[in-house]
């Protein structure tokens, strides 16, 4: 039998951790024993989340810890180093973790632990928005700290290409497909997307959110309700879907969202369905709302927020100084005044409740008072469904995406089969 070079490295990383001692990420162990050690595991690579993670790390090393950062190129390559490092013996002092099932499955495996005495400790229900409480809480235990909240339901647009042909954030699907032919017509890329397979099922979440509505945005992604499809409104979408289809990059154009919102950037992309992290790297950048970037909620989408939550959840360990470092980040990651700075570097929302919307990013600023509004808050799809069924959809509406020749009616038929 002939091994593939993956399962030859696979093989040959598996007897390197087997042979290798737990691993301390520092030289000198008298000094680890002395100072709390913070080794994050995360997936925070673009200019806007590194500007982010820095405001992290310089707590880190004002308090009197070391800094140590573990990046992944994404998140799914993230969850399997840090399974990995737990198994070899040398996990993380705290993992990113993108809040919804994967934040269960750690705990309910004992990786990580509750935090019930550091949430009584500072109080945290004192100040905390009760909706973040309930999706940090297993049960009757709180497993993970929030770090932010991102609104998913935004359209970034080059404001440059927008003066110049002088038009304005569209109000409705329809004005916005009208918009995209325009830039096409003008050799400029309408919709930025990048090649990754999220970024079209986050485009038709957006969609769903917007023309379904929040009730209908419930019953498809919360309750499974695949009655829904049947709706002259499903029917809508699906034809707004096809057009805009018309209007997508060349494959390999746009690798990641990042790539996406760089093309918006630079003018070679007119505008961007994406959540309110691409205002982090305008900002990395120095970029300026209304003179370089336009930003406004996706079309037709009656003030709703999109919640998704970033959270820090915090691995069993034995080693004092990792275990100190814990307790370092788990001390001001609730910060008021560091909840602002971070939300203000990754383009975000703090997840207190105590913080004024003059505090924030314009963009930021202007959709906050919808989070106090239940009737406007919708969670992600991260959160309201399960991941299997989050990945068919996915790989169903990409390949819908990517296709030249299947139809509206095809794809419907795929989701109909969605169980």
């Amino acid at each position: 039998m002939t091994l593939s070079p993956r399962a030859v490295a696979m093989i040959m990383l598996l007897m390197f951790l087997w042979c290798t001692p737990p691993f301390t990420p520092f030289s000198n162990a008298e000094a680890a024993k002395e100072s709390p050690v913070v080794d994050l595991l995360h997936f925070w690579i673009s200019p806007g989340e590194i500007s982010a993670l820095n405001t992290i790390s310089a707590q880190v090393k004002n308090r009197g810890g070391i800094w140590y950062s573990s990046s992944e190129a994404d998140y799914q390559h993230m969850k399997r180093d840090l399974l990995m490092r737990f198994a070899a013996g040398f996990p993380p002092t705290a993992v990113l973790l993108l809040t919804g099932e994967d934040i269960t499955h750690l705990y309910n495996l004992g990786i990580t632990y509750p935090l019930n005495k550091v949430v009584e400790q500072q109080q945290w229900q004192s100040f905390m928005h009760d909706f973040v409480m309930d999706l940090i809480t297993v049960g009757n235990r709180v497993v993970v700290q929030p770090v932010t909240i991102h609104n998913e339901n935004w359209v970034w647009y080059n404001a440059e290409l927008y003066r110049k042909f002088k038009l304005k954030p569209p109000k409705n699907w329809d004005e916005l497909l009208k918009q995209a032919q325009l830039f096409h017509e003008h050799n400029i890329t309408p919709l930025a997307i990048s090649d990754d397979p999220w970024t079209t099922r986050f485009l038709f979440s957006n969609l769903v959110a917007s023309i379904l509505g929040r009730s209908g945005y419930q019953r498809l992604y919360k309750e499974q309700d695949l009655s829904v499809l049947s709706s002259k409104e499903f029917q809508r979408l699906l034809d707004i879907l096809y057009q805009l289809r018309h209007y997508r990059p060349s494959p390999g154009l746009m690798k990641s969202w990042s790539d996406a919102t760089k093309f918006v950037m630079d003018g070679k992309a007119a505008m961007l369905v994406m959540g309110d992290w691409v205002l982090g790297e305008f900002v990395a950048a120095g970029l300026t709302v209304n003179r370089d970037y336009l930003c406004a909620p996706v079309p037709e989408s009656d003030g709703q927020f999109i919640i998704a939550l970033d959270s820090i959840a915090y691995p069993r360990l034995t080693q004092p100084s990792l275990i100190d470092g814990q307790a370092l980040m788990q001390a001001f990651l609730l910060d008021r005044q560091q909840q602002v700075t971070f939300a203000n570097h990754k383009g975000s929302t703090p997840v207190r409740k105590d913080v004024s919307a003059s505090e924030l990013l314009p963009c930021i600023r202007d959709r906050y008072a919808s989070l106090g509004i239940p009737s406007k808050r919708i969670f992600s799809t991260r959160i309201t469904m399960k991941e299997h069924l989050r990945t068919k959809l996915q790989h169903t509406i990409a390949e819908f995406w990517y296709s030249d020749n299947m139809t509206k009616a095809q794809l419907l038929e795929k989701l109909l089969d969605l169980k």
